[in-house]
């Protein structure tokens, strides 16, 4: 005969109901996941391998974590170091990086005693239900059937309450595991929020020293600059003026050389004077047919010059003449009534004025002949071909007459 719950025979007995205990309301707290049931003592030492497991993942995460934190702290460093400082420039964060890892292991320490007290717990309380499923086994086989009845009713009332007396001491106590938990990691991102501010707030301290480094540093670069343009601009001034006396001086020297050289000239001029008044008749009258044939020679060269301007006018006049003439022939053409055939007036066939020339008659007529060629009018070729004779027949006309 199969047995019952806590050890009893069921013969009649329905199975017991499953209640929910209702959970309190949420306070503005994440979702968290049940509390686990009561782990069978056949199973503890899988559990507690798999929870060791678990913190050892943690652990090693929380590390991984801290080494990259501390790597990104070790970037920027201070440009002045004492000695002391140079041997070890990040003692001290070993030592935060040292204190951190002990805190992480102090608190898995205290996670793993505290599942070990749990799971003493819960042997204990596995060996009361084992015990107290003994006695209910012992009694129900010395009971009569009303004895029997009466246990089953009075079992199945007391399984009830202790069934939700346990969910509700599972849920307070997942309640107080979730506070705790809660408090732990506002804790932990208090802890963590306070590091990182110190840490930004070192950064920023080293960076505004290293930006006061660089303007003190930007101001003695100015003020050099300043100083060396002060120097070359004296030396340019220097220079200028060392110039300006050189050409002064050489001005100088060259207007005492003119005035000695025209002091010669003048001398010189006053000897060939006296040579001249001294020349004979022969030399004056030489000198007078010099000048005789060179004024000579001169009124040519100008009756010349006068001829060649009048054979230019000349030339443009009758230049003007006969372009008159040939605009009067083109105009008394334009005029003739040949230029318009059986009442067709050519010019305005070929679109063209009246003045137009052989060139613009040629252009207008290549236009309209590729563009009213029966070849380039599929399906209008009669009407192209009547156009195309007319095109033909004006260009013909206007470039015989």
């Amino acid at each position: 005969m199969p047995n019952s719950p806590e050890g009893f025979p069921s013969e009649s007995m329905p199975p017991p109901v499953q209640e929910s205990v209702p959970a309190p309301e949420a306070q503005a707290q994440p979702e968290v996941s049940p509390a686990p049931a009561p782990v069978p003592p056949e199973k503890f030492q899988e559990v507690k391998e798999q929870a060791q497991r678990q913190d050892n993942e943690e652990l090693s995460r929380a590390y991984n974590e801290l080494d990259n934190a501390f790597s990104v702290n070790r970037e920027g460093q201070p440009a002045e170091q004492t000695p002391i400082q140079q041997e070890s420039p990040n003692a001290q964060k070993d030592k935060d990086y040292a204190a951190h890892r002990r805190q992480m292991e102090a608190e898995a320490d205290q996670r793993q005693k505290e599942r070990d007290e749990r799971r003493g717990q819960m042997e204990i309380e596995a060996d009361q239900r084992q015990r107290q499923r003994e006695e209910n086994r012992q009694r129900w086989a010395n009971a009569s059937p009303e004895e029997r009845q009466k246990i089953r009713e009075g079992e199945g009332a007391q399984k009830k309450a202790k069934e939700q007396e346990e969910k509700r001491l599972q849920q307070e106590k997942h309640d107080k595991w979730v506070a705790d938990r809660k408090k732990e990691d506002e804790e932990r991102t208090r802890k963590e929020k306070e590091k990182w501010d110190a840490h930004f707030k070192k950064l920023d301290e080293e960076r505004k020293k290293k930006e006061a480094e660089r303007q003190v540093e930007e101001s003695k670069k100015k003020q050099e600059a300043k100083l060396k343009k002060q120097a070359e601009e004296r030396k340019r001034q220097e220079e200028q003026k060392k110039a300006e006396t050189d050409r002064l001086a050489k001005e100088k020297a060259e207007k005492e050389e003119r005035r000695k050289r025209k002091e010669e000239s003048d001398k010189r001029w006053e000897e060939t004077m006296r040579g001249v008044r001294k020349s004979s008749e022969e030399q004056k009258r030489k000198l007078d047919e010099t000048i005789k044939n060179f004024d000579r020679t001169m009124e040519e060269i100008k009756k010349q010059r006068e001829k060649e301007e009048k054979e230019k006018q000349e030339a443009e006049r009758m230049k003007r003449e006969e372009e008159n003439r040939r605009r009067r022939e083109n105009e008394q053409r334009q005029n003739r009534p040949e230029t318009r055939q059986n009442n067709v007036d050519y010019y305005k066939v070929l679109g063209v004025s009246k003045n137009a020339t052989r060139k613009e008659i040629d252009s207008a007529y290549r236009k309209m002949a590729k563009e009213f060629h029966p070849d380039r009018n599929p399906g209008k070729e009669k009407e192209a071909a009547k156009k195309f004779h007319k095109i033909q027949a004006a260009y013909d006309f206007l470039t015989k007459t």
